[in-house]
């Protein structure tokens, strides 16, 4: 039996179908899912762009630090941190954290629509998505997923992207706009054998 075969899901009440009959998931949903996919890859690499330039160093030194970052929720937070080092506006360090919220609101859906599995229901030939969470209470269960709302999911993070395109802007705005941003004095540590 393929793994195509094995997306089908019954309701207990459902008779099975014959063995040789099975109900491919249409490319059109892994393409919407693919879609998901690739918005928010794009929101993480500007968050990505955003900490190498807060950190002023090459983007592939940077790259070594922020690969090892495995979602957007320690991005979020590595930039938050760096930014407090900057001398930046409240009114933009509030935008900030109000995007932080929004993102880490919206990375469990994402999560959600990558990494859980699809099945066809018999009954109605619909896609539906198993979740499997348990964050407090376990989800295990089919949930409704139709390419409609994964292009509405894939817009809300468009959204979201020109949001933070706004707000990089303007930090980088106000830190270019002075050689001197930077707080002083930063935190350093040295051992009695380096180097003064």
């Amino acid at each position: 039996m393929s793994v195509e075969n094995n997306k089908t899901h019954f309701e207990p009440e459902d008779e099975p179908p014959p063995d040789d009959q099975y109900i491919p998931i249409p490319d059109a949903h892994y393409a919407a899912m693919g879609k998901v996919a690739d918005a928010w890859a794009d929101l993480e690499f500007e968050v990505d762009r955003l900490i190498w330039h807060l950190l002023g160093t090459n983007q592939a030194l940077g790259a070594c630090v922020t690969s090892q970052m495995i979602s957007i929720h320690p991005r979020l937070q590595a930039l938050r941190a760096l930014a407090e080092l900057w001398e930046i506006s409240k009114p933009v360090m509030d935008e900030l954290g109000t995007f932080d919220g929004k993102a880490v609101g919206l990375a469990e859906t994402r999560n959600r629509i990558i990494h859980d599995k699809r099945l066809i229901q018999w009954r109605n030939k619909e896609v539906v998505r198993f979740q499997v969470s348990a964050k407090r209470k376990l989800k295990f269960g089919v949930e409704p997923e139709s390419i409609a709302s994964l292009n509405e999911f894939r817009a809300k993070v468009q959204n979201l992207m020109e949001s933070f395109d706004v707000i990089s802007h303007k930090i980088r705005v106000e830190i270019d706009s002075s050689s001197d941003k930077q707080r002083k004095p930063l935190p350093h540590i040295l051992r009695s054998t380096d180097p003064i």
